[in-house]
This record gives C-alpha cells, structure tokens and sequence, in this order.
C-alpha cells in the first residue's frame, strides 16, 4: 500500500519498485485516493493494482444523489480501466450497499473491525 506522496521523489526508482513487488505476485494499492493531491495522471503512471478510496469520498456519496454520481463516475472509471476499488470508511450497511453498488471489489471499515495489531491477526480471523 502507498500513498500519493510517494510518487513526488524519485519517480522512475518508486515505479521499477512497484513493478518488482507485482512481479513476485504481490498486489500494489494506491492508499485514500480522494483525499490530497491524487490526479488520473499519477494513478495512470504508476503500476498499481487496486485503488483505495478515502473515507471521505464514502461520506460524499452517502451524502446526496449529485455527489453519489460524482464519486460512481470516479468508480466507473478505475473499474473500466482493470482497477480494482476499495471503499474504505464503511462503517455501516448503507455505506456498504452503496459502495456495492460502485463495483467495489473491497470494503473496509468500523462495520467489520477496527484497526486491530497485526499479532492480533490470527486470534480475529479465528472468531470471524
């Protein structure tokens, strides 16, 4: 997982980094799309898997219909482009039917866990 301001240093080094990682298999996301700086033009550069759309952008498309288009569009858009989407935020049952209804691939949110140690991990999945 990377944020955006990763891709303001070296460009080139960051880029053949992330294709060395997909390469042995591992999936590169793009961490809270919506929420700084991010542009299609930085996303379309770089050799990432799955884009992670920030809480915020859950919020707007809760919010109203106007808003809701807004953010299907952006959806619409990776999806087409073989990005798979992740809402993150989802903290209840309409925010996740909406968000299926986006073609989100994940969801992630308070609705299922909170932020929980990854020594934890084992003990979470085991209750679940």
């Amino acid at each position: 997982e990377v944020t955006e301001t990763i891709f303001y240093d070296d460009v080139e080094f960051i880029i053949n980094k992330l294709r060395q990682l997909r390469a042995k298999g591992h999936k590169v996301s793009m961490d809270d799309f919506g929420s700084g700086y991010s542009s299609l033009n930085t996303v379309g550069l770089m050799p990432i898997d799955i884009i992670k759309f920030d809480r915020s952008l859950t919020i707007m498309a809760s919010s109203d219909n106007s808003k809701a288009s807004m953010v299907q569009s952006f959806a619409d858009i990776f999806y087409n482009a073989n990005y798979q989407v992740l809402f993150e935020g989802v903290e209840n049952e309409t925010d996740e039917e909406i968000c299926k209804e986006m073609k989100a691939m994940y969801l992630q949110g308070y609705k299922y866990s909170k932020p929980i140690p990854m020594e934890s991990l084992t003990e979470f999945l085991s209750k679940n």
